[in-house]
């Protein structure tokens, strides 16, 4: 499988994105006319309730991996709340529900705001995409260390919209010390793939033509040279001198590729 570094949720990097979010809350809330919940909140995945996991989520995508999801049509309802609730808006918004166009302007704003959040978040502008295919939350989101995060508000009634972005950018994790114990024990279930290279040869299509069951092939690979260990994606990562163990082929690895 494909491993990549798991995201450390840092407090610096909590912070800076809870600022990034706010600053585009108010900009989308002077757009709209209307006013969000200060009530935003950023925390583990794990944090998300057992029963606000069930159920299918809507998906909008950005570039490079980052997604944002949302548990079915909560955003636009969220958003129908906050547009024809309040009295800001009232006589706009007796205009739009005379005209049946309140679904149409609650999604535009949710498409609107999902934007704006993948803009905040990546700090590149581009555009957000829905994909029409639900999609139900992968366990691994729920997984100590994933790269995901649960953005959520509360509002006064009680009831909490949760958005939860996968695919994060990874931070500079030099100045952030030593990984945490969860971090590691995340990182060490997962699977890498390991190949060794006996050796490279080049011959010419005429060569390969008189080859025949038996033949010796001579590798240009000297016998008290180390053995390259490649990764899936075929980058050394080792070098090594083969051997047995246990009845097995094997290889000693003695130095690590810089």
């Amino acid at each position: 499988m494909d491993v990549r570094p798991f995201f450390l949720l840092s407090q610096s990097y909590i912070a800076g994105l809870k600022s990034r979010i706010h600053a585009i809350v108010q900009q989308w809330e002077n757009s709209w006319g209307v006013q969000f919940p200060d009530t935003l909140q950023i925390h583990s995945p794990l944090m998300l309730q057992s029963h606000d996991r069930q159920g299918t989520w809507q998906a909008w995508t950005g570039q490079a991996g980052l997604s944002l999801l949302v548990k079915g049509n909560e955003l636009e309802q969220f958003c129908d709340r906050l547009l024809f609730a309040s009295r800001r808006q009232a006589s706009l918004a007796d205009r739009h529900l005379e005209s049946g166009l309140a679904p149409i302007v609650a999604k535009q704003a949710a498409m609107d705001f999902l934007q704006q959040v993948l803009c905040a978040i990546s700090e590149v502008p581009y555009q957000a995409e829905c994909r029409e295919k639900s999609v139900v939350l992968a366990d691994e989101i729920f997984q100590p260390g994933a790269d995901a995060v649960l953005i959520c508000w509360v509002e006064a009634n009680g009831r909490s919209l949760n958005i939860v972005a996968t695919g994060l950018p990874m931070p500079n994790t030099r100045s952030l010390g030593r990984p945490n114990q969860s971090w590691r024990q995340a990182l060490g279930k997962q699977h890498l793939q390991l190949k060794v290279e006996l050796g490279q040869v080049e011959l010419t299509v005429g060569q390969i033509e008189t080859l025949h069951l038996g033949d010796v092939v001579k590798l240009e690979q000297p016998l008290d040279k180390p053995l390259l260990v490649r990764d899936d994606k075929g980058e050394p990562i080792f070098q090594g001198h083969p051997g047995k163990q246990h009845g097995h082929r094997a290889i000693s690895l003695i130095k690590l590729k810089a």
